[in-house]
């Protein structure tokens, strides 16, 4: 992830160090970028949206997994992922907050 030009560089650094704090990366942004999003919806509404469709995605990115030859799917994973959920869709709900002011 240290190639990456969107992730910051001690991000990387930490990611690739631990293959599964990378599956939770890619959900930081998505989340936070979810609830920011749908926060005009309310803020429960916008809370189960941002939940369930990031959920769906890392489902599905680990049923992916699934198909393909050389992988293979890991409850660690799912775990770490649903980790970046819930620190994404927190930093999302604080923003929304601090922009009511």
């Amino acid at each position: 992830m240290v190639k990456l030009g969107w992730v910051p560089g001690w991000v990387g650094i930490l990611a690739d160090r631990d293959p599964n704090i990378r599956t939770a990366v890619p959900f930081i942004p998505l989340s936070f970028l979810l609830m920011g999003g749908l926060w005009r919806l309310g803020s429960r509404a916008a809370l189960a949206w941002t939940i369930a469709v990031s959920g769906s995605c890392l489902g599905l990115s680990e049923f992916g997994q699934t198909l393909l030859p050389h992988r293979t799917a890991d409850v660690r994973d799912l775990l770490w992922g649903g980790c970046g959920i819930l620190v994404g869709t927190a930093l999302g709900w604080m923003f929304s907050q601090w922009r009511r002011w």
